[in-house]
């Protein structure tokens, strides 16, 4: 049989060999590799992965300061002017009464005390805030809300403040 005489007898391989036989003078040797081409779009991401084990449990940390166990409560204080300690509690309940005159508390320095840490809450039992002020004043380079004192003059309020450390050398007391 010759190359030319495709017959349909034959198979679907038998009749694409005989056409690329026939093609095989027509092509010329393989030319250079091209250039890579550009790279595809990225697929969409895979599922997620099991979690892995839970770490090691590090050690327990000391107990700090609980103010329901370390704690103290003033008497009633009616004095003008009153200055706190650094040797009181972590955590210092006043009772404020203002009825004959305005109150001044003077703030330990916050750098004295244990920590730089402690918690004054401060509350008017004698509802006459509006007329004598409660004043609560810091020493030193310490702030309370930014300022040197601050001052409650609303009847029966309450305020509680926390000695936050130093901050750049200076003690911070916030009001909380």
């Amino acid at each position: 049989m010759n190359n030319c005489d495709i017959t349909i007898s034959q198979s679907i391989d038998e009749t694409l060999y005989y056409f690329f036989e026939l093609l095989k003078p027509l092509v010329g040797p393989p030319g250079p590799k091209g250039n890579q081409g550009s790279q595809g779009e990225q697929g969409p991401t895979g599922p997620k992965g099991e979690q892995g084990p839970d770490g090691a449990k590090g050690e327990q940390g000391p107990d700090g300061p609980n103010s329901f166990t370390n704690y103290t409560i003033s008497n009633i204080l009616t004095n003008p002017i009153y200055t706190l300690y650094t040797t009181i509690s972590d955590t210092d309940f006043y009772l404020i009464n203002t009825s004959s005159n305005s109150i001044t508390i003077i703030l330990p320095q916050i750098s004295s005390l244990t920590n730089s840490k402690r918690i004054h809450i401060f509350s008017d039992v004698g509802g006459n805030l509006s007329k004598n002020n409660l004043i609560i004043q810091t020493v030193g380079t310490d702030t309370i809300c930014g300022n040197s004192s601050i001052t409650l003059n609303i009847n029966y309020s309450s305020i509680q403040i926390a000695a936050n450390g130093l901050v750049g050398g200076t003690g911070k007391w916030l009001v909380i």
